[in-house]
């Protein structure tokens, strides 16, 4: 039996079509918890949250995961998605202890790129501060051996746009992971369950990250976010 508990909000962000609703799905163990569609244009409009409870370590961890709408989408521009997401979230939620940012394995578009910039600035994530608050996930590497993978993190922290949301260690991202969401009808099914076995693991190990202690940054008034985060 857990000896207390604690609440996580998680924001999840990225262009439309990385994976976010399907990813949420995935943590929250329900395919269905998020509608995931196919399309240029964003499935989730403004913000869509569900929550899911894990025990770790004697502790009762209550996850709220919010699911947002994706940047890059044909119908609005980023500023107009990034006004809706913030607005949206600040209504919902009176702390968010962390910002995954999710982005499909591989070159890095343009205007993808100018999305991630746009997330960047609307939620102060290069701050040094506010790194402790992001997480960046690359979506789709089932297939992706760890040579490639291990690849994936050395561009990231090479990028000009990436390497600013990175906590950097040893040489390593510790706030960076690689994961895979395929749909059992796009990978063999002699592979599938392989996937899966790994997937598991990767979500094991990303909700552990996310259930660490860590100040919860507070919407304001004045501007999004206090300069200096709060203590829960």
């Amino acid at each position: 039996m857990a000896n207390s508990k604690r609440d996580v909000h998680v924001v999840f962000l990225g262009p439309t079509g990385c994976g976010k609703s399907r990813l949420c799905n995935f943590l929250l163990e329900d395919d269905k918890a998020f509608k995931v569609n196919a399309s240029f244009q964003s499935v989730t409009k403004g913000i869509e949250s569900k929550w899911k409870s894990i025990n770790t370590n004697n502790e009762l961890i209550a996850f709220k995961f919010i699911d947002t709408q994706g940047l890059a989408d044909t119908t609005m521009t980023n500023a107009e998605v990034v006004s809706t997401v913030a607005a949206a979230v600040k209504q919902d939620i009176q702390y968010v202890n962390y910002f995954v940012i999710i982005l499909r394995a591989g070159r890095l578009t343009d205007e993808n790129r100018n999305a991630l910039e746009d997330i960047i600035k609307a939620f102060k994530l290069s701050d040094d501060e506010r790194k402790k608050h992001a997480f960046l996930l690359l979506s789709h590497c089932e297939c992706s051996n760890q040579q490639l993978r291990d690849q994936y993190e050395k561009e990231c922290l090479a990028d000009r746009t990436l390497k600013k949301l990175l906590i950097v260690r040893s040489n390593r991202a510790i706030n960076f992971q690689c994961i895979g969401l395929p749909q059992p009808s796009e990978v063999n099914e002699w592979m599938y369950e392989g996937i899966m076995k790994w997937m598991n693991v990767q979500r094991k190990g990303l909700l552990e990250y996310l259930s660490k202690p860590i100040e919860g940054i507070r919407p304001t008034n004045d501007g999004f976010f206090e300069n200096i985060c709060t203590i829960l």
